[in-house]
């Protein structure tokens, strides 16, 4: 299941609570590692380093979109009150998306013992933040900012 197949089961079912579709989410994080656990060794002896690369960056993305129900309910809490700090929620919610890509995709890597290169890094970079205008397309249609 790639990031654009999670985004539209969030979508289909945003209709739930917050705490029904984390807990979906957490679910299927969880069927996911089992069966990435499963093949992972296989996969490390036929793929390329540019196929690990791009693997996981692609993990980190579907990831990192899943969790924006969470990190709205955070936005909106008004016990940090970064409403009345925040001037555009809709950025703010890109910079945490794109921070919490970043993030997971570098723990991917670390998992499967990839280092990239600083040519690598300004590869995932380029492909991430090339994908600002599409992220905040999803990030309206999932939380209807």
């Amino acid at each position: 299941m790639n990031w654009v197949q999670v985004v539209e089961i969030m979508v289909t079912s945003f209709g739930r609570s917050s705490h029904a579709i984390t807990q979906s989410w957490i679910d299927w994080t969880l069927q996911k590692s089992k069966i990435t656990q499963l093949t992972q060794a296989n996969q490390e002896l036929t793929q390329s380093r540019d196929e690990i690369i791009k693997e996981q960056l692609e993990r980190a993305i579907g990831e990192g979109i899943t969790a924006l129900p969470y990190m709205k309910e955070v936005f909106k809490n008004p016990t940090y009150e970064l409403n009345k700090i925040v001037e555009n929620e809709l950025d703010f919610l890109l910079g945490a998306v794109f921070s919490s890509i970043l993030d997971r995709n570098a723990m991917f890597l670390l998992e499967r013992l990839v280092k990239p290169t600083n040519e690598e890094f300004i590869w995932i970079n380029h492909f991430l933040f090339s994908r600002a205008d599409q992220l905040k397309d999803l990030i309206r249609k999932i939380l209807e900012v």
